[in-house]
């Protein structure tokens, strides 16, 4: 069985597209006869806290927080890879835009994810400290929009994080409570992941419209200087013109 590497193991290889071959399981047929399909695994029911929940309550219970640590011990080297991974299983247009990426951005794609799990999970009692990793993380992604990122690929990595990280359990809690402690979690980054990323678009468009004025500024005040002739430049011209008659 082939093992897919985390970029910072790997020797320079473009990355596999299709999910890890470990984490395709074969659902048992409906008894109608009807045909059974495949999933990478079988995805727990991830029932999301509301905004007024999370803002009400917005502390990581003591409970919550010892079941992600406990999680993440569990967690291999390429578990961010696997995020990925799921997100191209479940998306085709983030298939496509992952496929497209040069060898050098799949690797960053995936280390700067693999680094805002784990710069998260060690701050999991600071709940300040989250939101500044996670608003980073956001303007970060920002700058990914020339590669072809797009906003709403943020609910798609939220549930495959989730998802990938409720399975590093190993069902050790229980279901509801390993669900609970990792969506809580998973909304308070997203929802600063979001305005990090909103902040730094909104911030380089102006400073692109601010560079368009300047641009065009310095063309129209050196066609007017054309047309009163006070362009160095064309002031030459003319006195060839008139030397050469």
């Amino acid at each position: 069985m082939n093992t897919l590497k985390c970029p910072d193991m790997f020797d320079d290889q473009k990355i596999t597209r299709r999910p890890h071959s470990s984490d395709t399981v074969k659902s048992s047929q409906t008894s109608g006869g009807n045909n059974s399909r495949k999933n990478d695994r079988t995805t727990p029911s991830v029932h999301r806290p509301s905004t007024a929940s999370t803002t009400k309550s917005s502390m990581i219970s003591p409970n919550s927080q010892s079941i992600i640590l406990f999680c993440m011990e569990n967690a291999r080297s390429d578990i961010a890879l696997r995020i990925v991974q799921r997100m191209a299983h479940k998306r085709d247009d983030f298939a496509q835009f992952y496929a497209n990426l040069s060898n050098e951005q799949s690797a960053e794609l995936v280390t700067t994810l693999k680094k805002f799990l784990s710069d998260i999970v060690q701050n999991i009692g600071n709940l300040e400290k989250i939101r500044q990793i996670s608003s980073k993380y956001g303007i970060d992604q920002a700058h990914k929009r020339s590669w072809g990122f797009k906003a709403d690929f943020f609910a798609l990595l939220a549930d495959a994080l989730t998802t990938e990280c409720v399975f590093l359990d190993g069902a050790a809690h229980q279901p509801t409570e390993t669900i609970e402690a990792w969506a809580t979690l998973v909304e308070l980054m997203f929802t600063n992941v979001r305005d990090g990323y909103y902040m730094e678009t909104r911030q380089l468009r102006r400073n692109w419209q601010n560079f368009k004025f300047i641009s065009q500024s310095n063309l129209s005040s050196q066609s007017d200087q054309s047309f009163d002739g006070d362009s160095p430049h064309s002031s030459l011209s003319l006195s060839h013109m008139f030397t050469t008659v």
